[in-house]
């Protein structure tokens, strides 16, 4: 406010009154300034009209200020009646005509407030905000290239904040909007929809991804879709891309290395610590038939590498997994509810060092068959049922096993984009040696999302599992589970205009099984990983 003071007594010097006010009147002048620094806008009104009815209302200096005080009072009326008196004056600070414009522009006098928005830029004042102005007059006004071309102007300008940017251009994409209007044909909107306006509203985001600003604009970009019909018959926005890459590295160091098995629920302990690589390449393609038929055939590459390669117990766990997926989702609406059906068949191939001679020979042949159904019944988030079957076969036929699932979940969506999945996965497995067949009953909560420092977010889960060791439970008894982590995620750069991202994260987890039979299937074991994983 002391700034504000000596700017103003500035002016006066610069707007002297007559010299009969100064000499009698100068004290009232003090006052008045006195009240304005205060921030008693009343008053300084009050005193203003005092003075004026001594020396008469010549004194333009007083018509700014009175203007300046409606302003703060947001009586946009008089504030306009006063600056105008002082811009007669000659009395027009640069932030008179921004105030005035701003005013001009709040009464819809969107012609004369685009002039002195102009003005102030003309004089450097608020250049940004009155260049903002101008191109959401233009947009007002329907003259759709000039208010493009304005935002685009906020959007390079040096002095814009990134805030500034973000809102400028998002601005774009809904001027961009309102020309789908004058199209004629469906077609010819998505295809607009799909090509220009959502991937300004996606630029849009990545000038500030944190911001409240952001997610206003992922709302909005599901709600464009809905309102132009680019959706599935269920109702839901469709997916802006057919087809997705990601590639996942991973170094880990597990302190107790486990013989793996096709069940969790039979995996035994070596008591040998190793560091592991894993790395993982996916590519998936989405093809939608009329919005109701939606086929996502994805091949998964993965492999696995121990790094004791002097203990045989530990690296006869190398592996390369070969999976092909054919999920499939029939979308409808169930009254007004929004479900799918679905269908997956899913095929893996797996080569394993399993005779610990440093060579990866096949290990097993597995097929699965998903049935079920994924339907919004609740407004926190999708619900979801399913059925699996699946037959496993291995090298050599102790291995195999036919395994029968119940999959439930359900997705709790909550405030600042974060997640709960509560789920819960019944497996029955019928092993082909009798005995070594299992009933696992396992219970999840994963929350995902929290933010934790500006962009870096934790995801936590817990799982709790408990085996019916059947025919070996006077060995194993009923054995359990424990198994919490912790991940820490940080995006980690954007390439090409955002089409391609990466992040890090670090990653703990923690797994406590406990067995009757405690020197085999009894175990403890922490795993520290450290991963990165780009996605396109």
């Amino acid at each position: 406010m002391k700034i504000v003071y000596i700017v103003l007594s500035l002016l006066l010097l610069m707007h002297p009154l007559p010299s009969l006010f100064a000499q009698e009147e100068g004290p009232l002048v003090k006052q008045v300034y006195t009240l304005y620094r205060q921030g008693d806008y009343q008053g300084t009104i009050k005193k203003i009209d005092q003075l004026f009815k001594v020396v008469g209302d010549q004194w333009g200096m007083g018509h700014y200020l009175k203007g300046s005080c409606y302003l703060k009072l947001k009586d946009h009326k008089r504030a306009e009646q006063s600056f105008l008196k002082a811009t007669k004056k000659r009395v027009v600070p640069k932030s008179a005509l921004y105030q005035y414009a701003q005013i001009l522009y709040s009464n819809n006098q969107l012609d004369r407030s685009k002039q002195l928005f102009s003005s102030a830029i003309n004089r450097e004042f608020e250049e940004v905000n009155a260049l903002y102005y101008i191109a959401h007059i233009n947009q007002l006004q329907e003259n759709y290239p000039q208010a493009i071309a304005g935002y685009q102007s906020v959007s390079s300008h040096p002095k814009a904040s990134k805030e500034i940017r973000q809102v400028s251009s998002y601005q774009i994409a809904k001027v961009q909007e309102e020309k789908i209007e004058g199209m004629t044909k469906r077609e010819d909107k998505k295809r607009y929809l799909r090509d220009t306006i959502i991937p300004q509203m996606k630029l849009a985001i990545r000038l500030a991804p944190e911001s409240k600003m952001a997610q206003t604009i992922k709302g909005d970009i599901r709600k464009v879709k809905v309102r132009h019909g680019l959706t599935y018959k269920d109702g839901r926005p469709i997916k802006d891309y057919n087809y997705g890459f990601t590639f996942l590295s991973e170094l880990s160091y597990d302190t107790n290395i486990t013989l793996e098995a096709d069940d969790a629920a039979n995996e035994q302990q070596t008591k040998e610590a190793s560091p592991v690589s894993k790395n993982e390449l996916v590519g998936k393609y989405s093809y939608n038939y009329n919005g109701a038929l939606v086929m996502m055939p994805e091949v998964r590459l993965t492999f696995d590498y121990h790094g004791e390669q002097d203990n045989p117990n530990i690296y006869q766990n190398d592996n390369y997994i070969v999976g092909v997926y054919f999920k499939n989702r029939w979308k409808y609406k169930l009254g007004k509810l929004p479900a799918s059906h679905i269908f997956d068949l899913d095929y893996n191939y797996q080569a394993k060092d399993y005779q610990s001679n440093h060579s990866l020979d096949e290990y097993s042949n597995s097929y699965t068959m998903t049935v079920g159904e994924d339907i919004k019944l609740f407004a926190i988030g999708s619900s979801k049922i399913k059925f699996k079957y699946k037959n496993y076969s291995g090298y050599t036929t102790t291995l195999d096993s036919n395994t029968y699932t119940l999959h439930l979940s359900q997705i709790y969506k909550l405030p600042k984009r974060e997640i709960l999945i509560f789920t819960l996965n019944l497996d029955f497995n019928q092993s082909n040696v009798e005995s070594s067949s299992t009933n696992s009953y396992m219970a999840r909560a994963d929350y995902i999302g929290f933010k934790l420092y500006r962009d870096i977010k934790l995801d936590s889960a817990l799982a709790i599992t408990l085996v019916d060791t059947l025919e070996q439970s006077s060995i194993r008894g009923t054995e359990t589970l424990f198994a919490p982590s912790l991940r820490l995620v940080k995006p980690f750069a954007k390439l090409f205009d955002g089409h391609i991202t990466s992040k890090l994260a670090l990653k703990y987890n923690f797994s406590k099984k406990l067995s009757k039979s405690s020197t085999i299937y009894a175990y403890t074991k922490h795993v520290v990983a450290l991963e990165f994983q780009m996605r396109m």
